[in-house]
């Protein structure tokens, strides 16, 4: 997180405080915190109201901070650091047209701020006019002195491009850059132990592949266990998200364990997740991508008499992602279009819901709820593995159901994450993923457009594709 800047309106010991409770991410505290305090103050000061925007803009309450932050403009119109936070709230409430509209007096008052430029390239992105963001980060690249921050900025963002333009490796390069910008959320720099480097020689060295962003990243990553032994290396994992219950099953991983067990460890060389492709030198082509993880036996007896086999062809649903990530509100679809998929009686339908979204549910919905029984990764493993197929917005049960080799049909933003940037409907990263890109903005109908028919000569065949697990 960039540090907010600093107001006269506000004592300095308060701001500093608000920006360590962001830090940590107790978000709901700061933003109770700072309208207590607000409440004492006048309600119409422009400073006071685009901090309090900010605020929440880093404490993740978008559409909150885009309202305040309509209204600071509107209390000092034309001004160009309101315009710009305006755009950048807009953007993260999900509305890129919007951010677009009001970055453009910004720009037009700055032409070379090198912030504004990449923030736009983002905005016309989202909003599927790829070409024209990768010139506007070109002509940014050329402008900026190597080494400075927005240079850095720029070459990550190119990175979705290029690998969209069929250059993996040169995109996967970019993507490192995360790392250094705290994108990926990383905690394993200051690890004793040296990171694994490319062409090391790994014969019987223990490797331990450090969990880096959400769920879905270090599902997506632990698929390297493969290679590394492959080459000699004896593979381990440690997750920052709960899930060394599923990755230690994975595919020649010899152990997996959580992040506070790092101290206790036993290793010779780590390796940053999303590192994974560059430091073993892989091409698209080489990505292991077969399916590399299996549900625990004891949970799936467990799911097995909660999904019991029949004729029906049983489908999992999901629609949304975890709220706090920042883009949940480009990849979330609304459950009513899954709606014009029911009906078919060789269905059976369950929701694959946890915590948010679950709300979204008709009382007399033919999906039942499973929310109340998908109590840790291993049971939302195991209850995939009794379905047919997946159906899923762009979370990480789409890269569960995938990694365990579970059909699964995946609706992806027009702004599709970089496993999915290449193009076409299919991806290298996992055989049995049916990709169904968003082509407008906010619109989904497509997608489901597509899915109908393939549902449809699916419930003609009469009979269930599930395998035995």
């Amino acid at each position: 997180m960039k540090p907010l800047p600093r107001i006269q309106d506000l004592p300095t010991e308060f701001q500093a405080t608000i920006e360590w409770l962001l830090r940590v991410e107790d978000y709901q505290l700061a933003k109770s915190l700072l309208e207590r305090v607000l409440a004492h103050g006048p309600q119409d000061n422009p400073a006071l109201m685009d901090y309090q925007a900010m605020v929440l803009y880093h404490g993740k309450f978008y559409h909150e901070a885009q309202e305040v932050a309509e209204r600071t403009l509107k209390l000092i119109p034309g001004n160009v650091n309101a315009s710009y936070n305006l755009a950048r709230c807009q953007n993260a409430s999900g509305r890129p047209d919007l951010a677009e509209q009001a970055m453009l007096p910004v720009l037009a008052a700055n032409p070379q701020w090198p912030s504004a430029i990449i923030d736009m390239a983002v905005y016309v992105c989202s909003q599927g006019r790829f070409d024209e963001a990768y010139e506007m980060l070109l002509k940014a690249q050329q402008s900026l002195p190597a080494g400075h921050t927005e240079q850095e900025i720029v070459r990550f963002n190119l990175g979705w491009h290029l690998i969209r333009k069929g250059k993996f490796k040169e995109g996967m390069e970019c993507l490192r850059i995360g790392r250094k910008l705290r994108i990926w959320g990383a905690y394993s720099n200051n690890l004793v132990k040296p990171v694994l480097e490319k062409h090391t020689n790994i014969q019987g060295k223990r490797v331990a592949i450090i969990g880096e962003g959400g769920a879905g990243d270090e599902i997506i990553n632990a698929r390297f266990a493969q290679v590394l032994k492959e080459r000699g290396a004896i593979p381990m994992m440690v997750t920052g998200q709960k899930l060394e219950g599923i990755l230690s099953n994975a595919r020649d991983m010899a152990w997996a364990g959580n992040r506070k067990d790092l101290s206790n460890m036993e290793f010779d060389y780590w390796a940053p997740a999303m590192d994974m492709p560059q430091i073993l030198d892989l091409d698209l082509h080489e990505i292991p991508s077969g399916a590399y993880l299996q549900a625990s036996p004891e949970y799936l007896s467990k799911w097995r008499t909660m999904i019991p086999p029949n004729k029906k062809i049983k489908i999992g649903l999901r629609w949304q992602g975890n709220p706090l990530y920042e883009r949940d509100l480009y990849r979330s679809v609304p459950f009513t279009e899954f709606k014009t998929f029911f009906g078919n009686p060789n269905f059976e339908f369950y929701s694959l819901q946890r915590d948010s979204g679950v709300e979204e549910l008709d009382p007399g919905s033919p999906v039942k709820d499973l929310s109340a029984e998908l109590k840790t990764w291993e049971d939302t493993a195991a209850a995939i593995s009794c379905l047919d197929l997946v159906i899923s917005s762009c979370t990480s049960i789409a890269h569960l159901a995938a990694a365990l080799g579970k059909k699964t049909w995946v609706y992806t933003p027009i702004n599709h994450y970089y496993i999915w940037a290449s193009p076409g409907e299919k991806s290298a990263w996992y055989p049995d993923v049916t990709l169904f890109k968003q082509t407008t903005f906010k619109e989904w109908s497509d997608c489901t457009s597509q899915m109908k028919p393939l549902l449809e000569a699916l419930a003609a065949s009469g009979k269930s594709e599930l395998v035995e697990v």
